[in-house]
């Protein structure tokens, strides 16, 4: 079924370009139907495909593509090439150069020289990759050069940025706040001693070993070291300046 259907599009293509195509068509010779059944049936289908109504015309086009394709086969393999090249030479789309000399040639009955049209075409086509490659290499340099490339890193604007979030989160601590047990524990009577200042400004403190060490909960001699460095311990009878030391 995939056949019939094939063969069925390939049919109304057929007629109707047939119909639309106002120029005199000059098939293909018999002789080449009965000497290259497939090769002849291809040719026509790229003809029809085309819009080309001359056999000789088309003869060279098949002629021209040939030769584009043997030279990319003999630079590479024919997979490795550029994928518009392939297009081109599978579809016929050869460069204006190549069509002048071919229509030339055959107003004057001669056959057409296309080889350095053709020759010319696919070198440039098979170093296109190479050319860009160059000229990128040399519009990087040239900005390089300039200095209009991305600015080297601030590594102290760097630095100082991520150093700011630190200082941020260092806090002042409340010492009218009483500590919790555990953080008592681990201070001595010099870290105590602010707490313990706070704390005697208020209406409940009293500068008093057994006073400090049961509101902080503390032993004695911490909290006599808290005294010490505040100048109250030994004092009789204490005397307590609020708000100063």
């Amino acid at each position: 079924m995939p056949c019939v259907w094939l063969v069925g599009v390939e049919a109304l293509r057929y007629f109707w370009r047939l119909r639309n195509t106002t120029e005199a068509r000059t098939g293909i010779p018999r002789g080449r139907w009965i000497a290259a059944p497939i090769s002849s049936a291809k040719l026509l289908r790229r003809m029809l495909l085309q819009n080309v109504t001359d056999y000789g015309y088309a003869f060279a086009l098949h002629n021209a593509t040939q030769l584009a394709r043997d030279l990319v086969v003999a630079r590479g393999p024919w997979d490795k090439a550029p994928a518009l090249l392939r297009r081109q030479i599978s579809e016929w789309d050869v460069p204006c150069a190549v069509h002048s000399t071919i229509k030339m040639a055959l107003a004057v009955g001669s056959v057409p020289d296309v080889e350095p049209a053709i020759n010319e075409w696919v070198t440039v086509a098979l170093t296109s990759r190479d050319r860009h490659a160059v000229a990128m290499a040399s519009a990087r340099s040239a900005i390089a050069a300039s200095g209009a490339g991305d600015p080297a890193p601030d590594v102290a604007s760097d630095a100082a940025a991520d150093a700011a979030p630190k200082a941020a989160r260092t806090r002042t601590p409340n010492y009218a706040r009483k500590p919790s047990p555990k953080a008592v524990k681990s201070m001595d009577g010099q870290a105590l001693a602010p707490y313990v200042e706070a704390w005697l400004q208020t209406p409940d403190g009293k500068p008093t070993i057994a006073a400090v060490g049961g509101h902080f909960r503390v032993g004695n001699p911490k909290a006599k070291a808290a005294l010490e460095a505040l100048g109250l311990y030994g004092v009789d009878p204490p005397v307590i300046e609020l708000g100063a030391r």
